[in-house]
């Protein structure tokens, strides 16, 4: 991550907006917080309020497939560490397009649209991949730092 969207990540909205997107208990201090969370596993009940925040099912399929993460939600179990790496990557995503556009529904409309940085994809189809999810964030941090992508 570069220092500036590191910088955004430090800040008090994103880390607010995470937890919120996490359907955190105890508010994140600091991204470092994550390696536990994401050992531990979260709840499959993360992948709704990702889809309640604007994301199609579409848009985090690759989480886990629909039909697992039913079978996750009626037996009461976590994710597994994969899954939850993924819905993470997600959330840190959404969280820190919030931060840099400082409006949701920009945010939003961003990460829906097709993107010359992604081959004429979108950068929510680019976070299937941690590959991806690092190269939406150097896009993220071009538009913080000025540049339009």
């Amino acid at each position: 991550m570069s220092t500036v969207l590191a910088a955004v990540a430090a800040t008090k909205p994103y880390l607010r907006r995470l937890t919120d997107l996490l359907a955190l208990a105890k508010p994140l201090g600091s991204e470092r917080e994550l390696v536990s969370l994401i050992q531990a596993g979260v709840s499959p009940e993360v992948v709704d309020r990702l889809v309640r925040e604007g994301l199609s099912a579409r848009d985090v399929a690759f989480v886990a497939p629909p039909r697992t993460l039913s079978h996750r939600k009626a037996r009461g179990e976590k994710l597994t560490l994969e899954e939850t790496d993924r819905a993470v990557r997600a959330a840190r995503i959404v969280a820190l397009a919030d931060a840099v556009f400082g409006n949701h529904d920009k945010a939003l409309a961003w990460l829906s649209s097709p993107r010359r940085a992604f081959d004429g994809g979108r950068a929510l189809d680019a976070l299937a991949t941690e590959v991806g999810g690092r190269l939406v964030e150097e896009e993220l941090t071009r538009i913080d730092e000025g540049y339009f992508a």
